[in-house]
Parts: structure tokens; sequence; C-alpha cells
């Protein structure tokens, strides 16, 4: 009975449990690691995608408003303007008679609040990052207007512009205007855009 309570038979079990235990420990905390670092460079990835998508977007934007010049034919009326006929397509859409008629009164009234298009502009951005087919992505724009012409556009990655999104910019257009004798507006002209990013992301 003695020599069995003072042997050390069984112990290599005993100590290769512990062992695989450490071991067990050591692997899950490995595994744990690994899998945060793999789903923080996924999301950063798409947030770097995103942040590339919308200010590619944004440029666009910024590419087909400046420079550009409405003209007046008639000051009083202002759904009689003048747009280069080689002028962006963009500012084409943007100066309907609808949004004229809307836009004037803003004008006219010097309202505080700018005039909001009612509908969302739908960019599709071109990329081929990581692999060898051109995928197109959206970027949904809102554009509004307020009583000076000064634009702003708000880009965002989501359809729901005003909704937290994986990244958002903000385009911002002063127009420069210029008056006849009697006062009244005879041309907008946009000649310097800014790109910032949004602070509501």
């Amino acid at each position: 009975m003695k020599n069995k309570i003072y042997g050390n038979e069984g112990a290599s079990i005993v100590i290769a449990l512990v062992f695989f235990l450490i071991c067990a420990v050591i692997g899950s905390v490995v595994l744990t690691a690994a899998s945060i670092n793999a789903k923080a460079v996924v999301t950063h990835r798409q947030t770097q995608q995103a942040e590339y998508t919308v200010t590619s977007a944004a440029q666009t934007i910024v590419d087909q408003i400046v420079p550009t010049t409405v003209v007046w034919k008639d000051s009083k009326n202002p759904s009689e303007i003048e747009i280069p006929v080689k002028g962006p397509v963009l500012m084409q859409q943007l100066w309907t008679t609808t949004n004229l008629q809307d836009l004037w009164n803003v004008h006219k009234s010097q309202s505080e609040t700018p005039y909001t298009l009612p509908t969302l502009l739908k960019i599709k951005v071109s990329d081929s990052s990581g692999s060898s087919k051109y995928e197109e992505l959206e970027v949904y724009a809102q554009f509004s207007v307020d009583r000076d012409f000064n634009i702003t556009v708000k880009l965002s990655s989501e359809e729901d512009i005003n909704k937290p999104a994986a990244y958002k910019e903000v385009v911002t257009v002063q127009c420069i205007p210029t008056y006849n004798n009697a006062g009244r507006l005879e041309k907008c002209e946009w000649k310097n855009a800014v790109i910032t990013k949004a602070s509501d992301v």
C-alpha cells in the first residue's frame, strides 16, 4: 500500500492533460484574435471601398457643375434661361422648367429653407479592384439649392440619404451672381467647389 501511495505511475497522463489544456487555451486565444483581425480587415476594406466610390462620384459631380453658367433671357421670367448647348448634362437636368420655378420662388422669397430636388440622383462608379471584372457601384446624391443659388450635394453609399452609411460626403458649390442696373439677377456662375466628409456618417 505504501508503494502505491508514493508511486508515480499515471503521472504522465496528468502532465499530458495539463499540457493539452494549456495548448487548447493558447489555441483558442490565437483563433479568437485571428478572427477579430480578419473581421477588422474586411470592415476596413469595405469602408475604404465606400470612401473611394463616394469620392469618385463627388468628383464626377464637381466636374459636371464647375464651371457652368446660367443666363436668364428675361430676368422677370425664371423659366427663360440659357445653358450652353455643350454644357454638362447634369446641369441641364437640374435647371428644368419645373425646378427653375421652384428655385426662383426660393430666391424671390429669400427663404431660409433651400429647395431640395424631390428625386435622388443615382451615380454609377466602375470599380475593378480585386477582380478582373468591372463592377458598377452605386452612389446616391441629393441636390439642394439655397436662395442665393449655392448648390449643396449630399452623397451617400446608402439610398436613404439621411441614415448613417459606410461613407458620406458633401459637395458645396458657391454661386457668383451678376445683377443688372435694376438689381435683377441676370447670370449665375459656379466656379469653385468644396468636397468635405459628412459629419453624420
